[in-house]
């Protein structure tokens, strides 16, 4: 089978190359054709994009946009063929086997949307990483997804439609796709036999400038999910309210408005 792998890379420290370069070699099947593909920031140091040139297809993401590089790249693998398409943070580390566990799970229990990696919090120092490769696995699916390590297939975008590129660059756009999955009635579900550890915001921690600036541009994103939704729950783990809008907007026409992305990928 053909799995795609890809999403968002934003490299401007020697420190997310790391990271990158760690994530991406931890990545691997022993069952399937794993075919690439990546939006990155412009501009990028030659030698930061050549770990992505390397292993498959790479674009530029204009706007360094995470939504529209997570759209655009899950639209170009799914036209490649790819069956699933698993879309990681690059500040993550995959347990070995987790991406062959996850694809096998997905088609004993096909009904879910959307399956995630289940995160290990227990890891032990680089470079061996035991904690991780000791983690415990369990064959079995519980809610609270989460968007680090995420996995879908071609019914995503045919039901429930795209990430919403109104979020930018990054932040809550994991939010608004749970819900609306949530509201279309269907499940998204974390498998716990398939295990990852995240740094966490690497991206962020590593780079003063872009941290200050997510101060604003988190707000502004915070304060587009309210007025989309009416409530902002603080993580896609939390409850979410009786108190949200069922449509977006509150307005019942405007269901799928994020498809008016998809003519411009």
């Amino acid at each position: 089978m053909k799995i795609g792998v890809g999403g968002a890379a934003y490299i401007t420290k020697p420190e997310h190359a790391r990271y990158a370069e760690l994530t991406l070699n931890s990545i691997a099947s022993a069952e399937h054709e794993i075919v690439q593909c990546w939006w990155l920031n412009s501009p990028m140091r030659a030698e930061w994009q050549q770990i992505f040139d390397r292993r498959g297809h790479t674009h530029i993401n204009d706007e360094n946009n995470v939504s529209r590089a997570w759209n655009r790249a899950i639209h170009h693998l799914l036209a490649e063929g790819c069956q699933y398409v698993f879309v990681p943070n690059l500040d993550i580390v995959v347990r070995s086997g987790s991406l062959d566990a996850l694809v096998a799970a997905a088609e004993r229990n096909p009904e879910p949307i959307l399956w995630t990696m289940a995160n290990w919090h227990a890891l032990d120092e680089l470079p061996d990483l035991p904690g991780l490769e000791q983690a415990p696995l369990h064959d079995n699916f519980v809610q609270h997804p989460h968007f680090s390590a995420f996995m879908v297939d071609a019914r995503l975008f045919e039901q429930i439609g795209p990430f919403d590129e109104t979020f930018k660059p990054a932040y809550n756009e994991d939010l608004d796709m749970h819900w609306r999955i949530k509201l279309a009635g269907r499940d998204a579900v974390q498998y716990e036999g398939s295990r990852f550890y995240h740094f966490g915001s690497r991206t962020i921690c590593e780079d003063p400038a872009l941290f200050g600036e997510n101060v604003h541009t988190h707000s502004k994103n915070n304060d587009y999910f309210r007025a989309k939704w009416n409530f902002k729950p603080p993580t896609a783990d939390d409850p979410f309210t009786d108190g949200m809008y069922r449509h977006p907007f509150n307005d019942p026409e405007k269901v799928g408005i994020e498809r008016e992305f998809m003519s411009t990928w």
